[in-house]
């Protein structure tokens, strides 16, 4: 059955959100497989955004703990404008490639660690896969 979409309702939109991702699946599969092997019983995933997708990257990672316990120590977060930006907006902190690569350098990534980067503007996650690449598994 097709929901009627005439009540002005973002029913359609949601419809196509869903249609969108079954032509991902291939990828979302290969990505959560490799995501397991890097991470096995030791590595971190860390989290990597910037202004508001910063902000839902690190709801999503704090909902890791509660809801799979996963260990606190095997999740960061890493901000564009460091750690104060998850309560300050600062501005153009997501232009910011120098502090991205301290940051990443700070978290001394591994090969087991993987890498999310979560962001509005595609710049901004090449900017933080670039600063990651070698390092850890990476994904957008």
């Amino acid at each position: 059955m097709v929901p009627d979409v005439s009540d002005g309702s973002d029913v359609g939109g949601q419809l196509a959100a869903v249609a969108a991702i079954g032509h991902a699946l291939p990828a979302i599969t290969a990505a959560t497989e490799a995501a397991k092997a890097a991470l096995g019983d030791h590595g971190r995933i860390v989290y990597v955004g910037a202004g508001t997708s910063g902000s839902v990257a690190v709801q999503d990672g704090a909902e890791l703990m509660p809801t799979f316990a996963w260990p606190s120590e095997r999740v960061r977060f890493i901000v564009a404008g460091g750690d104060s930006a998850f309560v300050t907006s600062i501005e153009g902190a997501e232009d910011d490639v120098d502090n991205a690569v301290t940051q990443i350098n700070a978290a001394q990534l591994t090969p087991h660690d993987v890498v999310i980067a979560v962001c509005r503007q595609r710049d901004n996650a090449i900017h933080g896969r670039r600063a990651a690449a070698g390092r850890a598994l990476s994904v957008q």
